[in-house]
């Protein structure tokens, strides 16, 4: 082999090593792009992975709020439930009770409307309590007496009687007060009925005039008891046209209150209607 031969081989293989070594060191090169690359990819994965870890736990944390609060809700929403019902319940038993209460106090009121009205008509329990409750009328249409009102005088009689007494006149009620015995020995001046406030006569504070004697001594002598049917049977009594003519025919009358027969009524039977059957 010549020596030219041998100098070409030997540049062959050095340039063969040389770009051998090119070679391996080109194909060395792309490994550490591909670290690079792989290290960019493995962060990018790491950080999605955060990312949906984060996206989870806010999910988890949203789903056990709203159930937190779905929870807070159904028990808040039960128990205003609960309470209604209760208040409910409070409320209809209270109006029950009121209902009750209500009907029971209208039938009390038609009870004692009931009592009143029979006791007026002459009916039910209080129709033989004549003191308390006297029959104004018979059923032949007779007025009958009560046993202590003063019947009403003709005009003729009243004027008569008043002309002489020494009234006064009350400036401020601008009316004629007359001098009237209210109890024995006591002496007020008072109205006439017809002038009288409704107060005065619901107290019997007003005038009547009867004859000076007592007036039971008066009655049991000068007038007799008759028999008169009235609903629920037959009672004695006196009437009231028989007791005004006794009264006019009478000389010597004087003024009395009202209030002082009641209270001479009162303490006498003698004048009072009575039953028959009694």
């Amino acid at each position: 082999m010549s020596l030219k031969t041998k100098k070409r081989r030997r540049r062959d293989r050095d340039t063969a090593d040389i770009s051998s070594s090119n070679n391996s060191s080109s194909s060395s090169s792309p490994p550490l792009k591909k670290r690079k690359t792989s290290n960019r990819k493995k962060g990018d994965t790491d950080s999605s992975d955060h990312k949906d870890r984060r996206a989870k736990r806010a999910e988890r944390l949203s789903t056990s709020g709203g159930r937190k609060r779905s929870d807070g809700i159904s028990r808040t929403n039960r128990d205003r439930s609960n309470a209604i019902g209760d208040g409910s319940d409070r409320r209809a038993q209270i109006i029950n009770r009121e209902r009750s209460g209500g009907i029971s106090q209208d039938n009390s009121q038609r009870q004692r409307s009931g009592a009143i009205t029979s006791r007026e008509d002459g009916r039910g329990p209080d129709r033989r309590d004549l003191r308390a409750r006297p029959i104004d009328k018979a059923n032949d249409g007779t007025e009958l007496w009560d046993g202590k009102t003063a019947p009403t005088l003709s005009e003729a009689i009243v004027k008569d009687v008043l002309s002489k007494q020494k009234p006064k006149y009350d400036i401020g009620k601008g009316r004629m007060v007359y001098p009237t015995e209210t109890a024995p020995g006591v002496i007020e001046y008072l109205p006439l009925e017809g002038e009288a406030s409704d107060n005065e006569i619901k107290n019997g504070l007003y005038v009547a005039i009867v004859p000076e004697r007592p007036l039971s001594e008066f009655v049991n002598e000068k007038l007799n008891r008759e028999s008169f049917v009235v609903e629920g049977g037959t009672i004695t009594a006196i009437a009231i046209d028989n007791l005004t003519t006794a009264f006019e025919n009478e000389s010597n009358l004087v003024l009395r209150s009202q209030k002082y027969l009641d209270t001479m009524a009162a303490s006498t039977t003698s004048l009072r209607q009575k039953w028959e059957d009694e």
